[in-house]
C-alpha cells in the first residue's frame, strides 16, 4: 500500500501553493484559490453538468475517458 508522511504530504502541498502562486502570477501571502484553475494547472478538465433533481447528486469523478448518457426528466 502507498502511504504518504505528514512531512512529505506537507512539501507536496507547499509546492502545489508555489506551483499556483507561480501558475496565477501573484507573490502575496493571502490569495484566493480557484478550484477550476487549479485543477487547469495540474492538466484536469472540468466539467459541470445537472446530475440530478434539486443537486441531489453532487459530482462525478472519471480517471479515464467515458461516454455518458444524461437524460433529461423535463424533456419527453
Amino acid at each position: 500500500m502507498l502511504y504518504l508522511r505528514s512531512d512529505e504530504i506537507s512539501s507536496l502541498a507547499a509546492q502545489t501553493i508555489q506551483k499556483y502562486k507561480e501558475y496565477i502570477g501573484v507573490d502575496w501571502e493571502l490569495f484566493k484559490v480557484n478550484p477550476i484553475t487549479l485543477a487547469e494547472m495540474w492538466g484536469l478538465d472540468v466539467k459541470f453538468v445537472d446530475l440530478g433533481e434539486d443537486s441531489d447528486i453532487m459530482g462525478f469523478t472519471a480517471f479515464n475517458d467515458m461516454d455518458i448518457t444524461l437524460t433529461d426528466a423535463n424533456q419527453s
